[in-house]
This record gives C-alpha cells, sequence and structure tokens, in this order.
C-alpha cells in the first residue's frame, strides 16, 4: 500500500481546522452571551437610574407644592398680608381705622385656613398617589432569552464590529 505523505498531512490540516472552527464557534458563543448579558445589565442600571430620578423629581415637586400650603406656608402668610392690606384700605375708606373693628374678620380668616387646608390635602394626596403608581419593573428574561437566541444566530455568532463577529 502507497502511503502518501502530502494526503496524510492534508487530512491533518483538515481536521486541525474543523476543530479550530469548533473551538472558535464555542468562544464567539460564549463572548455572544457575555456581550449581551453586559449590555442587557448597562441598559437595565440606566433605565433604573433614570426612573429613580424622575421618581425623585417628582417627589421634590410634590413636596414643593405641599410646602406653600402647609401650616404657616407663603399661601397662608402672604394671602393673610393682602386680605389685612384691603382690609386696612377698607377701614381707612370708611373711618374706622383705628377703631376695635378688625381688618380681616374671622369668617375671612377660617375661609383662609379652609382653602389653605384643602389645598394642602391635595398636594399630599398627589405625592401619596405617585408613591403609590410608582412601579419597578424588573429585567424581562424573555426578551433577554430572545437577544441571546438572534444574537447566536447573526453570521459569526455576534454582530460585527465588536471584536467577535469575523469569520475565519
Amino acid at each position: 500500500m502507497y502511503y502518501n505523505i502530502n494526503t496524510a498531512v492534508q487530512r491533518m490540516v483538515q481536521r486541525i481546522n474543523q476543530i479550530n472552527r469548533t473551538n472558535i464557534a464555542r468562544y464567539q458563543q460564549a463572548a455572544t452571551q457575555r456581550y449581551v448579558t453586559n449590555q442587557y445589565t448597562q441598559a437595565m442600571e440606566q433605565a433604573k437610574q433614570a426612573n429613580e430620578r424622575r421618581y425623585q423629581e417628582t417627589l421634590g415637586l410634590w413636596n414643593q407644592v405641599a410646602d406653600i400650603y402647609k401650616p404657616g406656608g407663603t399661601f397662608g402668610r402672604q394671602t393673610m398680608k393682602e386680605l389685612t392690606a384691603a382690609g386696612t384700605q377698607r377701614l381707612v375708606g370708611a373711618g374706622l381705622y383705628g377703631t376695635t373693628v378688625k381688618p380681616v374678620s374671622a369668617t375671612q380668616q377660617r375661609e383662609l385656613a379652609d382653602i389653605r387646608s384643602g389645598r394642602y390635602a391635595t398636594a399630599l394626596a398627589g405625592k401619596a398617589g405617585a408613591i403609590e403608581r410608582r412601579e419597578d419593573i424588573g429585567p424581562d428574561l424573555g426578551m433577554f432569552a430572545n437577544l441571546l437566541m438572534q444574537s447566536w444566530s447573526a453570521p459569526g455568532g455576534m454582530p460585527a464590529g465588536y471584536g467577535y463577529g469575523r469569520r475565519w
């Protein structure tokens, strides 16, 4: 039997190339999994941070509104100043300034307190509603699995341009 060394070397080279292609495919698949996992994790973390910022901003706005209407807040002080000034003008015009008549009646004070407390309650209810409606959405594992499957079906096992998409 004639033994051709060239044929044996060619077969050996073919087998080595076949093994290398298998190993490269396995490496690319593992690299793809790591890449997709890292990208997905980063995207979820960025989304969580953006949602937290929006949530804190919303709570901050509701706190500002509540601070305006809380007892002793700017709404009550400013409105009382305006009522006092208007009442004083009325008393001066009527010639009653300096008498025992008060520029702001008890009825006006009660109405102001009712308005303030109603708006304060509305602000607190708005804040409570924002807290109640908050949804912390976790990762969608079905979408993650779908992304992995799609990345494996891409030529070279990974989208081109990321160092692992080269065909051997």
